[in-house]
């Protein structure tokens, strides 16, 4: 398992159960199928190759803007390094918010800007027209803007133990962490309904 996959499956096997119906968004080859307890989901744009022989394993074929899913239908739903490609994010961020449980969450596992910026013009010479680029902090508030509750956002410790930093440090780190290559988590929680 590659470096990125074993925090990204840590994290998605601590946040589900037996009950939880779980959506992988731009699922690709389906590397967190097994990551996840319950229901599993994984929806993609397109059924071509990931890679050469790396056949991608996607249930529901469509669009992260346009979820062909009724409302509620998600305790978990994420994304991992694909949020960023999505075109119109925060409408991408409202439909997912739909899709949500009361309760539910979405986690984007993501890069960081800087990661982001050396990725713009490979997609740029292809003629794929999005690619946005933001740091964690504006990611952030884009999950705000959409509705999400309890929104917050860190460094994953993915190894190497620089993710252990102080909590005074804390602010000062996540802000210098988006001009190094690694990765961000943010994380947005659909309000319960009230009783």
């Amino acid at each position: 398992m590659r470096v990125e996959d074993a925090f990204v499956h840590r994290l998605l096997f601590k946040a589900t159960s037996n009950e939880t119906k779980t959506l992988d968004l731009g699922c690709g080859p389906g590397r967190f199928k097994t990551s996840v307890n319950g229901i599993y989901v994984g929806l993609d744009i397109t059924t071509e190759d990931y890679h050469p022989g790396w056949k991608r394993t996607t249930d529901v074929l469509a669009s992260a803007r346009f979820l062909p899913f009724k409302s509620h239908s998600f305790h978990l739903i994420f994304a991992v390094a694909s949020f960023s490609l999505f075109p119109g994010p925060v409408l991408c961020l409202k439909d997912i918010y739909r899709s949500l449980k009361p309760g539910g969450r979405f986690i984007c596992f993501d890069y960081t800007r800087k990661t982001l910026e050396k990725f713009v013009q490979p997609y740029y010479d292809s003629c794929i027209p999005c690619h946005s680029v933001w740091t964690g902090r504006q990611l952030a508030k884009l999950f705000r803007i959409a509705g999400f509750q309890d929104t917050k956002w860190w460094v994953p410790d993915t190894g190497s133990g620089k993710a252990k930093v102080g909590h005074l440090l804390s602010l000062l780190y996540r802000y210098f962490h988006d001009y190094r290559e690694g990765w961000w988590v943010v994380e947005g929680k659909k309000p319960a309904r009230p009783e």
